[in-house]
């Protein structure tokens, strides 16, 4: 079936923070933790997958974030290095991933679906030189995922059946599944292949999207 319109995340999906697995790796380091970078990298990936992530993310949501992270990788999280994790993460920029050129190929119409704050547009400028159709945001609609109810609204946005829209997002719980309640045909992109036993569709590149398109 061919798709009338197709939604992407954002974070995970089309942008990513930029040195954010080496800095926590060092920071680590520095502290007398010798850990693997793909370690650190599988596990973060994993907690943000299960993570609810608050519509403006300040310091307490990182510092809990990152004492759970410690946790997972076998650190005793430590008020000194969590603080330090945050300190050395902090301002970091944002970077799209090397597919998104695929974005200019997509011939039908298409629209962000994100928990973002009120610089969700700003980002978009900054970093994906592309036209969207829809932007929408859990700052600007007063919520977000998993709420199936945002997703829904996106439906209503695109003006079709939902079934008719394809959406890619990174996260099994807040992206695949709430998604899929919504009868939106979601395609799960799992870069690093962390998902093997994943029963859904998924994809390791953006470059397939305009195969589903």
């Amino acid at each position: 079936m061919r798709h009338k319109y197709i939604y992407f995340d954002v974070a995970g999906t089309l942008l990513y923070k930029n040195g954010l697995y080496e800095g926590i790796r060092k920071t680590l380091e520095e502290h007398g933790y010798e850990l693997l970078l793909t370690d650190i990298i599988r596990n973060h990936r994993l907690l943000s997958d299960t993570t609810s992530f608050p519509v403006k993310t300040e310091k307490g949501f990182y510092m809990d974030f990152n004492r759970k992270l410690l946790l997972s990788l076998g650190v005793i999280p430590e008020v000194n290095i969590i603080d330090a994790i945050f300190e050395s993460c902090s301002g970091l920029s944002w970077k799209p991933y090397d597919d998104v050129d695929v974005l200019a190929k997509i011939s039908c119409p298409k629209g962000i679906l994100s928990n973002w704050d009120d610089s969700l547009q700003d980002v978009l400028e900054k970093c994906l030189p592309y036209s969207f159709d829809t932007v929408l945001s859990s700052h600007q609609e007063g919520l977000g995922k998993p709420d199936v109810a945002f997703y829904k609204k996106a439906v209503e946005a695109a003006g079709c059946d939902a079934a008719e829209i394809l959406f890619v997002g990174d996260s099994i719980a807040l992206d695949y599944v709430p998604a899929a309640k919504t009868g939106i045909d979601v395609v799960l992109i799992d870069r690093d292949s962390y998902y093997r036993s994943f029963p859904g569709k998924k994809m390791r590149s953006l470059g397939e999207v305009c195969e589903l398109e």
